[in-house]
């Protein structure tokens, strides 16, 4: 019980200071510290240095060459360009299938790719701040749990024991649920407009992102040298120049990201030490598929990563819950996610729009509450026609 109860006093720390707009990276520390001091007192030092593994360098440079790369794609003007290409298909659809686009290439930074690609076209549109926050980061997150490719997803299918593309089978309820959600609230905000510039070739822009994904998938290396090498080819393509890359590097090296990308790391592991998962379903035993979502939601919310929270998560469900329920462990997985502080998207993503947290949750709340209620109908429905 005492884990639980730390757990809930370090998430609404970091939920409390990042309203008050402290900045997220120390507000996600001090509620990290807060739940390992208060945990294993004066060890944390120890615990900690326990939590840095090799995972951990490889995490944060695979964020860095993501974030380099995309923004050496808007020096570049490919984001004008895809827009362009994009805008083929009408200005709201654009708004809506860039970052969907984007979200099928599952690297970290994402989100910030899709931001400098959509953010011309947003202008047009007229759109706040918030408004171009919830849109590009909700779309951009619709099948990262169900995409076979998203790393989260592989090590889900590797716990469950499946391959990759068959988790799909528990989560397409969600993604579904999770569009469907988006796109009552996104046609409200994306009025008609005069149709901007457009130009079919300017999606062939889109071919670092499809390179880094094409990598991954022949040859089964890891996103970081994948990722390595396309922005090495790009540079040469492109003819990047040294002033450029330097900009481009220093706006990779945010510190706010990097703390927080690190922090997520080590609360996971502070989380995993402590067993506060086991905690959880003592206390709500015999309530599995509630317990499922809070346990699942409470860990996507807190740590804010997908592979990680999804690997804790999930390795604490499958031992108490049978297969047909992990659906709603993936929901609070998913909409945890969608709403933690410390998710490096959501964060990048608000910085680069230079909206408000507050604004932005409003949204991102209705759209999560709509999410759970759309896929508590379709689980529903088809348990009725499957009996």
């Amino acid at each position: 019980m005492k884990n639980v109860i730390l757990l809930i006093v370090a998430i609404l720390l970091i939920l409390t200071l990042i309203f008050k707009k402290v900045n997220v990276a120390l507000s996600v520390s001090v509620g990290a510290f807060v739940y390992g001091f208060f945990n294993y007192g004066f060890n944390i030092v120890e615990v900690t240095l326990k939590s840095i593994d090799l995972s951990m360098p490889t995490t944060v440079g695979t964020y860095v060459l993501a974030i380099l790369l995309t923004e050496l794609m808007y020096l570049k003007g490919a984001s004008t360009n895809i827009v362009k290409g994009l805008n083929v298909f009408g200005a709201r659809s654009a708004a809506i299938t860039a970052p969907m686009i984007i979200g099928l290439l599952p690297m970290p930074g994402g989100a910030c790719a899709s931001a400098m690609i959509t953010n011309p076209l947003y202008e047009v549109l007229g759109l706040k701040s918030e408004e171009r926050t919830y849109i590009n980061y909700w779309f951009r997150h619709i099948f990262s749990i169900t995409w076979p490719l998203v790393p989260g997803v592989v090590i889900v299918a590797g716990i469950l024991g499946l391959e990759p593309y068959m988790v799909s089978a528990y989560t397409w309820p969600i993604s579904l649920a999770s569009m469907t959600s988006g796109l009552i609230l996104s046609t409200r905000l994306l009025k008609e407009s005069r149709l901007p510039e457009k130009d079919i070739k300017g999606i062939l822009h889109l071919w670092p992102l499809l390179a880094v994904l094409s990598i991954v998938f022949i040859t089964g290396i890891s996103m970081l040298y994948a990722l390595l090498i396309t922005s090495i080819v790009y540079m040469l393509v492109t003819r990047v120049r040294l002033k450029e890359f330097m900009h481009a590097l220093k706006y990779a090296l945010n510190p706010t990201i990097l703390v927080v990308v690190i922090i997520a790391l080590i609360f996971s592991k502070y989380l995993q030490f402590s067993n506060v998962g086991v905690e959880f379903f003592n206390l709500l035993k015999g309530w599995e598929t509630i317990t499922s979502f809070i346990l699942s939601f409470v860990i996507g919310i807190t740590i804010g990563i997908e592979s990680i929270s999804m690997a804790l998560s999930t390795s604490i469900l499958v031992s108490f819950i049978p297969p047909e329920k992990l659906v709603y462990g993936f929901l609070g997985l998913y909409i945890g996610h969608l709403l933690s502080p410390s998710h490096p998207c959501l964060v990048m993503t608000v910085e680069y729009y230079k909206s408000e947290y507050p604004k932005v949750y409003r949204y991102l709340i209705i759209s999560a509450i709509v999410t759970v209620m759309i896929t508590l109908v379709i689980m529903i429905s088809l348990y009725f026609m499957l009996t």
